[in-house]
Order: structure tokens, then C-alpha cells, then sequence
């Protein structure tokens, strides 16, 4: 698929393109534009329209992406030519086990949809599902894929989760806080890091 060094991003997406600190901005932002747009309504009225307009804003949290961290990570994909490989949970969810449903959805959200190229493959039935069963299916799957990815090329992953281990096997890890995500300095960084003329993490 590919004729020269790759940029590739493991992408987690709990923690990395949403955010404690977003949920609750977007619900305290809403709560006061309803207050003033719905002044006959009562404080339980109004948590109740805002609970109902979050799950149609976000589709249940099948699409829990905030359009600053979206437009974050679509720097990096665009700046750096980055190909994205899904190492989160999101890849489970039905509709989500279909690619193009997945590329459509990251569309709508802000994000290059054909940037991602692939999955991880799935160990939580034979692992804890933390870190190292995590860490465990990123080096799989660099290891069997089929889309002539190596341990040669620029490779990251991105989580919430601690994957720092993975840089003894040539893989940048850049970490986020499920508290504030994909941060300004992260999206730095990892510019810098898929720029740079060598590898060195």
C-alpha cells in the first residue's frame, strides 16, 4: 500500500478527542442558553431538555467528539500526511466494525475520514482491556498487518491510557488526561515528532 516511510498514529478516542472538562462545559453552556431561551421551564425541566439534547448532539456518545480537539488531531493529519490505525474501543461498537461507517462518522465530525486506514485487533476477550492488553494490540497488529506497516516506519499511539512501554519497541507514546484530552502542546508535539528528518523518539 505504501512505497515509502509511513506516519502512523495508533488513535485512541475516550480521553484523546473528548474530555471531562468539555462534557461539562457544553452541559453548563447549554443548561444557561435554555435558562434564557426557556424562562417558563423549571430547573428539572431544563436538566432533562439538556440530558436530551446532548444524546442528540452526540448520538448516544457514538460520537462524543468535541470539533477543538477534531480540529486538533486534523492538524496533524493534514500537516503530517498521518495515516490513522484505530486501537480504540470505538472499533467494537456496532455501527463502527465497518470501516466506512467509521470514516463517514469521523467526517461529520470534523476529522479526515480517509485517513484512517485500519483497526487493531481485538484481545479484550483474552486480556483486562487496560494498558497492556492495549500495548499488546498495537504490536500485533504492526507485526501481522497487511498493509506494509513496520516497526521501520514513524509510528505513535495516543491515549488516556499509560502506553509509554510501547516506545521500547520504536512507538511514540504521547499521553493525554481524560480531564482536558488532546491538548495544544500534545498537537505540538506530535508535529514535531512526524516532522523531525530521524526517528529518534
Amino acid at each position: 500500500m505504501f512505497n515509502e516511510c509511513k506516519n502512523i498514529l495508533f488513535l485512541d478516542m475516550d480521553g484523546v478527542l473528548n474530555s471531562n472538562y468539555l462534557i461539562r462545559k457544553w452541559y453548563d453552556d447549554k443548561f444557561l442558553e435554555l435558562q434564557d431561551k426557556k424562562p417558563h421551564l423549571n430547573l428539572s425541566e431544563i436538566r432533562e431538555l439538556v440530558s436530551q439534547k446532548y444524546y442528540q448532539e452526540f448520538k448516544h456518545n457514538k460520537e462524543l467528539i468535541f470539533p477543538e480537539l477534531a480540529k486538533r488531531l486534523n492538524e496533524v493529519i493534514e500537516k503530517c500526511n498521518v495515516k490513522i490505525i484505530w486501537s480504540s474501543t470505538w472499533r467494537y461498537v456496532s455501527p463502527y466494525r465497518n470501516i466506512n461507517n467509521a470514516r463517514t462518522m469521523l467526517e461529520r465530525r470534523g476529522i479526515n475520514g480517509s485517513a484512517l486506514i485500519g483497526y487493531t485487533p481485538n484481545f479484550s476477550r483474552f486480556t483486562d482491556g487496560g494498558n497492556y492488553g492495549r500495548m499488546s494490540e498495537i504490536l500485533s497488529f504492526v507485526k501481522n498487518n497487511t498493509l506494509g506497516i513496520t516497526f521501520e516506519d514513524r509510528l505513535a499511539a495516543i491515549d488516556d491510557l499509560n502506553l509509554k512501554e510501547l516506545e521500547n519497541d520504536n512507538i511514540k507514546f504521547f499521553g493525554t488526561e481524560v480531564e482536558f484530552g488532546l491538548t495544544e502542546n500534545i498537537k505540538n508535539q506530535m508535529i514535531e515528532y512526524y516532522e523531525r528528518s530521524d526517528k529518534k523518539l
